[in-house]
């Protein structure tokens, strides 16, 4: 399998992070690409040019972290790390649920800062970084 990925991005370690607990990260091929470049062979896995891509062991072209984590931990061994059964599958899908959106809030102000998005945007940038700091209290205390 081949991942492509990049440093910075959160969805990509999230990504390598499944692929390691499910004990599959000696069969990636890890392929360190910089998204915002466009480099052919990632655009020929995703037209969107977005970190992480999986091309699968029988070439199956896989998207968006959700879908590429989904993918390895049923391919992976050992339990599910997001249980079938109801209460646990909820648990764990609200702790995903807040976790990721905290990401979606904190990398939006990232590109926006990054690409000094107008004036007009700014107010967005702030509402995710209230959200973000708001979603830490939740998330602290689960550990």
């Amino acid at each position: 399998m081949k991942l492509f990925l990049n440093k910075p991005s959160p969805y990509a370690r999230l990504a390598l992070v499944v692929a390691h607990e499910k004990g599959l990260a000696g069969r990636l091929e890890l392929e360190w690409v910089d998204p915002w470049k466009n480099p052919a062979a990632l655009a020929a896995v995703n037209p969107f040019s977005r970190v992480p891509a999986l091309v699968t062991d029988d070439g199956a072209h896989l998207v968006d972290s959700g879908c590429i984590c989904d993918y390895l931990d049923h391919l992976g061994g050992g339990r599910p790390l997001v249980p079938v059964a109801l209460p646990g599958r909820v648990a764990v899908l609200r702790k995903y649920g807040l976790a990721r959106t905290l990401m979606d809030a904190s990398f939006g102000v990232v590109i926006h800062r990054r690409f000094k998005i107008g004036e007009g945007e700014a107010e967005l940038a702030a509402r995710w970084l209230a959200a973000a700091k708001t979603a830490l209290d939740p998330i602290e205390a689960w550990f």
